[in-house]
């Protein structure tokens, strides 16, 4: 990771980047403090949503995350100034971010350059805000947050990228990002996104609806939620099929599986460092679930079983128990 490259090492390059909203881009501009301007062209972000444009949550989210995981490797490394130089830079983009929060909704909105707001009801401002800031969240902005996609995004057995009552819908059908249908990546990652938030429950239930469409074979880039009439007639809405624009044959569904290994099965970023040469951990798998399962002493709601995950040279099953949470065993090393 450190290697030298022309010049700079790796550190300074992802410093660089997770910067380069704050001047280190002649091609951002900035709306205020922290907010980075991204532009008025909607082709840059989702070509089907026009008013994503210019100061976009998504963005502030994905700038506030990349410079504090750059700030905590300075700080491993002992350069401590610079570690808190980002940690001041990401409070800024945090700030605007939350600024883009529309208050009780559970969405956010666009940021213009002459000082308007434009309310964006997109599942990707949802995913991404999570995936990167969730632990800063504030607990009634996260329920208000998973409750809005529940509302206004959620279908039987599937999703809309967009929501219905999004401004740009009548504009927007298509199935992958707008409103007649999800992009199959959206939907595990939005179930991750739940997990997240503590709501295990919604992204078991989510992940079990998401099946319902493998009849037509495997997952593929994106399924449409069809109407039998026009778009805002939610009466008769059918069940998620493929077809439309969308690319039948191009396997989409990977963030699904990986929602079941690392959301309800908490396998999700286990430590890079292995067990000790020699160490024995055998008789000691409550310890070892401790050291590699996100949130393990948390009911998933299910009773089930991964079997075979290898970690670092070991062999374990992880088993979710109805009541108690997860579990190791079957210990092989």
């Amino acid at each position: 990771m450190l290697s030298e490259e022309k010049g700079k090492s790796k550190i300074d390059k992802m410093d660089e980047l997770s910067v380069a909203w704050n001047g280190g881009n002649p091609k951002v501009n900035l709306l205020g403090p922290g907010m980075a301007d991204y532009g008025g062209d909607s082709n840059n972000f989702l070509e089907c949503v026009p008013s994503y444009i210019h100061g976009i949550a998504a963005l502030q989210a994905g700038n506030t995350w990349m410079m504090r995981e750059c700030g905590k490797i300075w700080q491993s490394l002992n350069n401590t100034a610079r570690a808190e130089e980002l940690s001041e830079l990401s409070e800024s983009t945090f700030l605007a971010l939350e600024s883009l929060y529309v208050p009780g909704s559970g969405f956010f909105s666009a940021a213009y350059p002459n000082g308007s707001k434009i309310e964006v009801r997109s599942v990707v401002d949802f995913i991404s805000v999570v995936g990167s800031v969730h632990a800063s969240l504030d607990e009634k902005m996260a329920e208000e947050m998973v409750q809005w996609v529940k509302d206004e995004l959620l279908v039987d057995g599937w999703l809309r990228a967009l929501s219905l009552k999004d401004a740009t819908a009548p504009d927007s059908d298509r199935a992958d990002h707008g409103p007649m249908g999800a992009w199959d990546g959206w939907v595990g990652l939005t179930a991750n996104s739940f997990g997240r938030l503590g709501d295990y429950k919604g992204a078991l239930e989510m992940l079990r609806g998401a099946a319902s469409v493998l009849d037509e074979g495997p997952y593929s880039q994106a399924h449409r939620v069809y109407a039998n009439e026009e778009l805002h007639v939610e009466e008769g809405t059918t069940r998620p099929r493929k077809g439309g624009d969308q690319a039948s044959l191009a396997v989409c569904g990977g963030t699904i599986a990986s929602a079941v290994i690392d959301t309800l099965f908490g396998f999700a970023e286990p430590p890079m460092m292995g067990p000790g040469e020699g160490e024995v951990w055998k008789g000691r798998e409550e310890v070892l679930a401790a050291l590699i399962l996100e949130r393990r002493e948390v009911d998933r709601g299910f009773a089930g079983r991964l079997e075979n995950v290898r970690w670092q040279g070991l062999v374990f099953d992880i088993e979710s128990v109805v009541g108690e949470g997860l579990q190791i065993i079957n210990l092989r090393e």
